[in-house]
């Protein structure tokens, strides 16, 4: 949606929820300034706790669950925003539990995700 200067413009319908990378709970203050610049725009923002050294698939339920709570308590749905490792976790609670959340999650954008996988064992 764009603004009326031309500047694009987030909806403020929604609940946008940052999904860390892996190793990003060593760093207390990783995803702190992103929030806060969507929450000086007004937005509805969150990082999700997840422990981030843990297999996907445990992730996955633990966004799930992040999610339905998220959308029980304000009754919006939910844009995932995954970085690094927290791309893959989002993509994999997307694909592991879509019945659930289909009506529940309206984006997902990734970035650096290693969908190739990554040279690190």
């Amino acid at each position: 949606m764009s603004g009326s200067n031309g500047v694009h413009v987030l909806p403020d319908n929604l609940v946008y929820v940052l999904v860390p990378g892996l190793f990003s709970n060593h760093g207390p203050l990783y995803f702190v300034d992103t929030k806060k610049y969507f929450s000086r725009l007004g937005l509805s923002c969150h990082i999700a706790r997840i422990p981030t050294e843990t297999a996907v698939e445990t992730n996955a339920r633990e966004l799930k669950v992040f999610i339905e709570e998220l959308f029980w308590g304000t009754g919006k749905r939910v844009v995932l925003l995954g970085h690094s490792k927290g791309g893959v976790d989002s993509a994999a609670a997307l694909s592991m539990y879509w019945p659930e959340l289909k009506d529940k999650v309206v984006g997902l954008v990734l970035v650096q995700s290693p969908y190739g996988g990554s040279p690190v064992g």
